[in-house]
């Protein structure tokens, strides 16, 4: 009776001081570490949100500077094509006149205040970058593959009337352009269109 009491205050005693039963000198610990607090919790994902948002900033400041360095390459080679158009047939990319009579646009020729003369799209045979209509003597093209859509889905213009800026000074150019990433065009122009000036002129 003496002898079992005894094993069972040495095993109460051994599970105190931490060493197994039997065998000597191995002492095990027992973990008795706390999980995180809510504070530490809510500061932890505090830091985790600004950290994801200072990424995404970053991500969208950099398509968009993607973005716009893409339409303006895009417009060098517009400008490259445009060269070589009117190098063969003395005329820029023309437009439809109200009328239906193709009205190609001469070179360096700055339209001050023209109604419906500007092309709303590059790639048609009117334009006669990628094709012809028949309409551009000596034509000798293609003069570029194709004209792809801007970065943000629009297609680029050509106007011969463009206002730079749109303030009232008179300034006007002929140019290739995007109306960027709000889209806003058709003689709607504002501040975030993208633009590359064949000539300029001061009109009345």
């Amino acid at each position: 009776m003496k002898h079992k009491t005894w094993n069972t205050r040495r095993k109460a005693l051994d599970s105190r001081t931490g060493f197994l039963p039997n065998v000597p000198g191995f002492r095990f610990q027992v973990s008795c570490r706390k999980g995180f607090s809510l504070i530490e919790l809510l500061v932890v994902i505090g830091i985790i949100a600004i950290l994801s948002s200072i990424v995404t900033a970053g991500f969208r400041l950099a398509k968009a500077k993607a973005q716009d360095v893409k339409a303006r390459a895009t417009l060098k080679s517009l400008q490259t094509a445009f060269t070589a158009l009117g190098g063969d047939t003395g005329f820029w990319p023309g437009r439809e006149a109200a009328a239906g009579a193709p009205d190609p646009q001469t070179i360096d020729l700055v339209r001050c205040g023209a109604a419906n003369n500007e092309v709303q799209d590059l790639g048609d045979p009117q334009a006669g970058l990628v094709a012809t209509s028949g309409d551009y003597p000596g034509w000798n093209g293609p003069y570029i593959s194709t004209v792809p859509p801007d970065p943000w889905g629009a297609k680029y213009f050509f106007d011969t009337d463009y206002d730079i800026p749109p303030t009232g000074d008179n300034q006007f150019g002929a140019a290739i352009g995007s109306y960027g990433p709000n889209g806003v065009g058709n003689n709607l122009y504002d501040s975030d269109d993208i633009i590359l000036l064949l000539a300029a002129a001061t009109c009345p």
